[in-house]
C-alpha cells in the first residue's frame, strides 16, 4: 500500500522530469558517486599516464569504446596523446593537421613544447591552451581534439568538430511566401552564421556560455552593441546566470526558466526558426537566445503585437499587409471571444436574435440531450484532440486525420444527436480564427481564455463576460517581458515609431516614418 501511494505521489508531482527511480539511480550511482576531482577544476598532471587514466575512468572506457586515445611522439622527442570522440571529430583534420604535423616537426629542447606546438606546429585555425582537465573533458565531449604531452602541465585544445548534422532546409512551422525560407538547424555555430549573414553589421555581439550543471550546453546571447538597451542585456544575462539545471536541451526551456511568470499561459518570448526574423528584431534592439542542439531561437522582449505579427508582413504592399494583419487580429479576437458571446446570447439574451435564428437553433438542438454549454465545451475539446493528433503524426496521415475529424466525426456527432450543427459551425469558425495566430504557443494559449469566456458567459451572460474581459485585460496589462509591458505601446502609452496593428509605409531613412516591423 505504501509503494502504491509513493507511486501516485511521484506521478502527480510535476516538478520532476524523470521517474523517481531514475532520479535515485542517478543520484546514488552516477553523478554523485564520481570523485570530487572529476567535477571540480582539477589541473592537468605532468604525468601522461595519469591523464590517460583520468580520461579512461571519466568516459568509462571499459564499457564505452568511442573515446580514441592516439599516442604519438610530438616533435620526435616527447610522448603525447591525442584524445577525441569517434564520430564527433573530423578524423581527416586530426590525421593531417595534428598527427602528421606533430610527428614530422622538430621541437627545440629549451622551450615549452605545448606553447611551441601551438604557435609553430599545428596548422589548426582555432587552437588554445588550458591547464584544467574540466576544460579538456568538456572540449572532448563537444567534438574537439585535446593533445596531452608528457611532463607538461598544459594541454592543447584544437577545434576539429565535424559531427553529423541536418542541412539547412525550408522552415516547416513558419511558412513564408515572399521572404527568405531558410530555417535554423541544431548546430549553434551554423545558426549564428545564418543570423550574421542577415544582419551585416559589425556591432553584433555573440556571447557563448555554458548552461547545465552536467551537460554544459553552449547557449548564445546575441544583441547589437549600442542598439540594445544596456539594462535589457544585463537583465537577460542575470536571469540566465541564475539557471540551475542538470541538463539543458532546448531554447524553450531557457525561456521558461527566465520568465517572470512561469505559470502564465502567454509566452514572454517569441520562439522562431527563421534567421531573417531574428535579424530584424536585433536591428530593433531585441536580444536573441540560441541553444546548441535546438533549431529554435528565443526573441525577447516581446509584446502582444509581436506575437501576432508574421515574418512576411514587411514584404507585402502596405495596403495588403495592413489588411492581412487586421484580419489576423480579427481572427484572434473571434477565436477567443465568439464562443463566450454565443453562449451568453443563447442562454440569457435571446432578444438579440431574430425569430428565424431562434427557430434554427431550436430545430438543431431538438434531439440533443446535453446542455448547450457542455456541448460547446465538449466540441472545443474534440477540436483540440483532432488538432493535437494531426500535429503528432506524419504529414500524410495528419491530413487524413484532419479530414476524418472535420467531416466524418463532425457529421457522425450531428447524426447521433450529440451536438447541434450550429454549435459545430461555431467551433469550426473558432478553429479558423485560432489558425490566424502566427505563433504556435500563442495559439495554444488562446484555448485557455476561450474556455474562460465560455464558462463566464454560461454562468452570467454579458455580465459574466464583462467581468471576465476586465480580468483578462487586467491580466495582460500586468504582464511584462523582461521589463517591457506586454501591451506596450498602448499600456502604458509610449511613443513608438512603428504601427502596432496596421502596417505603415516603408520610407527611406531620415524621413521619420520608418517601419521595418516583421
Amino acid at each position: 500500500m505504501k509503494s502504491i501511494l509513493q507511486f501516485l505521489t511521484d506521478m502527480i508531482r510535476f516538478d520532476r522530469s524523470e521517474p523517481a527511480f531514475v532520479l535515485r539511480e542517478r543520484k546514488n550511482e552516477s553523478y554523485a558517486s564520481r570523485p570530487a576531482e572529476n567535477r571540480s577544476g582539477k589541473a592537468v598532471s605532468p604525468s601522461l599516464d595519469e591523464n590517460i587514466s583520468y580520461l579512461k575512468s571519466l568516459y568509462r572506457s571499459d564499457i564505452s569504446n568511442d573515446l580514441i586515445l592516439r599516442e604519438f611522439n610530438l616533435g620526435g622527442r616527447v610522448k603525447a596523446v591525442a584524445a577525441f570522440i569517434n564520430g564527433l571529430s573530423n578524423s581527416e583534420a586530426i590525421n593531417d593537421f595534428i598527427l602528421r604535423d606533430g610527428m614530422r616537426a622538430v621541437c627545440p629542447t629549451d622551450q615549452n613544447i605545448c606553447e611551441y606546438a601551438k604557435e609553430n606546429i599545428f596548422t589548426i585555425g582555432d587552437i588554445k591552451l588550458s591547464s584544467e582537465l574540466s576544460d579538456a573533458s568538456k572540449a572532448i565531449t563537444d567534438g574537439l581534439c585535446v593533445i596531452f604531452a608528457d611532463n607538461e602541465k598544459l594541454c592543447i585544445i584544437a577545434d576539429t568538430r565535424d559531427y553529423p548534422q541536418r542541412g539547412i532546409s525550408v522552415s516547416e512551422n513558419e511558412k513564408s511566401v515572399y521572404g527568405p525560407k531558410e530555417a535554423f538547424i541544431e548546430n549553434i555555430r551554423t545558426n549564428i552564421s545564418l543570423i550574421r549573414r542577415h544582419t551585416h553589421t559589425d556591432d553584433l555581439v555573440c556571447e557563448l556560455r555554458p548552461c547545465g550543471e552536467e551537460s554544459k550546453t553552449s547557449i548564445g546571447i546575441l544583441y547589437r552593441d549600442g542598439v540594445a538597451s544596456v539594462e535589457l542585456v544585463a537583465e537577460v544575462k542575470r536571469r540566465i546566470a541564475q539557471i540551475d539545471i542538470r541538463d539543458m536541451q532546448s531554447t524553450g526551456i531557457i525561456a521558461q526558466l527566465t520568465d517572470n511568470s512561469p505559470l502564465s499561459p502567454i509566452p514572454q518570448s517569441l520562439l522562431t526558426e527563421k534567421p531573417d526574423r531574428c535579424a530584424s528584431y536585433l536591428h530593433d534592439g531585441h536580444v536573441v537566445i540560441l541553444c546548441d542542439g535546438c533549431p529554435m531561437a528565443a526573441i525577447l522582449p516581446v509584446t502582444l503585437f509581436s506575437l501576432l505579427s508574421a515574418s512576411e508582413d514587411v514584404y507585402s504592399r502596405p495596403l495588403i499587409g495592413g489588411i492581412m494583419r487586421l484580419i489576423r487580429f480579427i481572427g484572434a479576437l473571434i477565436s477567443v471571444t465568439v464562443p463566450g458571446i454565443f453562449i451568453a446570447i443563447v442562454m440569457y439574451h435571446q432578444g438579440f436574435l431574430s425569430s428565424e435564428i431562434l427557430n434554427t437553433l431550436i430545430a438543431s438542438r431538438k434531439m440533443v440531450f446535453i446542455p448547450i454549454g457542455a456541448e460547446l465545451l465538449l466540441l472545443l475539446l474534440v477540436f483540440q484532440l483532432v488538432r493535437e493528433a494531426g500535429m503528432r503524426v506524419p504529414g500524410s496521415v495528419g491530413q487524413a486525420i484532419g479530414i476524418i475529424g472535420g467531416l466524418v466525426l463532425g457529421q457522425a456527432v450531428v447524426a447521433a444527436n450529440l451536438a447541434s450543427s450550429v454549435v459545430l459551425i461555431l467551433v469550426a469558425l473558432t478553429g479558423l480564427g485560432s489558425f490566424c495566430i502566427p505563433d504556435y504557443t500563442t495559439q495554444l494559449s488562446s484555448a485557455y481564455f476561450r474556455i474562460l469566456f465560455v464558462i463566464a458567459g454560461w454562468m452570467g451572460g454579458f455580465l459574466g463576460l464583462g467581468c471576465a474581459f476586465l480580468l483578462f485585460c487586467a491580466y495582460l496589462s500586468g504582464l511584462n517581458s523582461y521589463g517591457v509591458p506586454f501591451l506596450s505601446p498602448f499600456t502604458p502609452k509610449t511613443h513608438f515609431r512603428r504601427h502596432s496593428i496596421l502596417r505603415g509605409v516603408i520610407s527611406q531613412k531620415g524621413t521619420g516614418k520608418e517601419d521595418y516591423m516583421q
